[in-house]
């Protein structure tokens, strides 16, 4: 009877523990940008990776340069509202 290589094992739980470890930090900063009040569904935020999106996996810098820019667009928006109502 066949039997998967040990490495092989090795390998595919040390796959599964750095999936497990991704979706947990996706899910997180999803989470703080919903904090913040990103708006998935707006325009101004197309370019996010956001909700897990898929890119994170072959655009590695591009994915987190683009999160990067839509949370300080949002936190540039929540401090212009906040001094419009002072």
């Amino acid at each position: 009877m066949a039997q998967i290589p040990k490495y092989a094992e090795k390998l595919l739980e040390r796959r599964r523990n750095y999936a497990r470890k991704l979706a947990d930090a996706s899910i997180a900063v999803d989470d703080y940008c919903k904090s913040i009040g990103i708006d998935y569904n707006s325009p101004l935020f197309d370019d996010a990776c956001l909700c897990t999106d898929v890119r994170i996996y072959c655009e590695f810098d591009g994915a987190t340069n683009s999160t990067r820019r839509a949370i300080l667009k949002q936190l540039e928006i929540n401090e212009k509202r906040h001094k419009e109502e002072e």
